[in-house]
């Protein structure tokens, strides 16, 4: 993510505020560029939260089959009476054939009003820290941003984690069983009780974190590699940076992202309760599975994370594009 300016102090902004207020009232109350000015002054890096919820949206919108056959690759094994998939393409034929073309993006509504807020938490929280960690005047490192990136991992996932925990896991694999998100919700709090919604997050930190920390410190030091004279980033640069920012991020961090998708589907409908904690998970499935059950649905989500990491950093790329020159309009 581009370093975004910060924001200006409570007294300072207030003061811009008022001005442009006056000066649009002056002018007959229209909105004056004296005045947009001033609301983005106001609003500083939480542009962050919009910038990350539109691109969230737009990339997981875009991905949803293969974000679909990603997580039913993960968990399939653990459901003995449930369809078997076996490849991509035959996978998505598969599903083609028996619930129709619709059925690649079921659950994506749910999924994206998950992963907005998530996205808007992730980007936020990320360019909050990068400034609290690093040094005024001092250049940001890459180890800041792994720093500011795992944090934003954690304060990401325990915002929404009850909402990752509807579709990813119980609402993807026994959409039979629940009529929507608020259903599936309400279900686990009657059967399971309140910290039900939270179960498994432990492992899923230890997943995210890592994840967001290598993508976003991954895709800024490329940019910084490549974008030597400090020139703006277009969207095609960001698509190739993004996407080489995702396939290391997750190259990485899969294994513990089955963990935690195997963790949270534990005794959920025809799924067996076969792990006692994180340790036990490791051991059996390297004992029954081998090394490849810690990898088990990487093809597909190498084809679902690769496109979708391109066209967020992309989106985040042309929002600050459309920024910067509505800036330089209003000049």
């Amino acid at each position: 993510m581009a370093s975004s300016s910060s924001s200006s102090s409570s007294t300072s902004a207030t003061t811009t505020t008022t001005t442009a207020a006056a000066a649009a009232a002056a002018a007959g109350g229209s909105a004056s560029p004296s005045l947009l000015r001033a609301v983005v002054d106001v609003v500083g890096n939480q542009k962050w939260l919009i910038y990350g919820a539109i691109s969230g949206g737009i990339s997981r919108t875009a991905t949803a089959p293969l974000e679909r056959l990603k997580v039913l690759n993960q968990v399939q094994h653990m459901d003995k009476s449930g369809p078997r998939y076996q490849g991509v393409l035959p996978a998505l034929r598969k599903i083609w054939a028996e619930e129709g073309f619709r059925a690649y993006w079921k659950g994506n509504g749910t999924n994206v009003i998950r992963i907005m807020p998530s996205d808007a938490a992730r980007f936020y929280s990320y360019d909050t820290f990068k400034k609290l960690i690093s040094t005024p005047g001092e250049p940001i490192t890459p180890m800041i941003r792994i720093m500011a990136g795992g944090l934003a991992g954690m304060v990401s996932t325990i915002a929404t984690y009850p909402l990752d925990l509807t579709l990813p896991g119980r609402g993807a694999i026994y959409a039979a069983r629940y009529r929507g998100m608020w259903h599936c919700l309400g279900s686990i709090f009657r059967e399971e009780g309140f910290f039900a919604l939270y179960k498994g997050m432990g492992v899923s930190i230890l997943g995210v974190a890592p994840y967001v920390a290598i993508n976003f410190a991954s895709y800024e030091t490329l940019k910084q590699l490549v974008k030597t004279d400090g020139s703006e980033t277009h969207a095609l640069e960001g698509l190739v940076m993004g996407g080489l920012s995702g396939t290391a991020a997750v190259t990485l961090t899969y294994p513990s992202d089955v963990l935690r998708r195997r963790m949270m589907m534990q005794g959920i409908g025809g799924a067996s309760n076969m792990y006692n904690g994180l340790w036990d998970a490791c051991v059996k499935i390297g004992r029954e599975e081998g090394v490849a059950g810690f990898y088990r649905g990487l093809i597909p989500c190498y084809l679902k994370v690769v496109p979708a990491a391109a066209i967020g950093w992309a989106c985040i790329e042309t929002l600050q594009k459309v920024e910067r020159d509505f800036l330089s309009s209003t000049n």
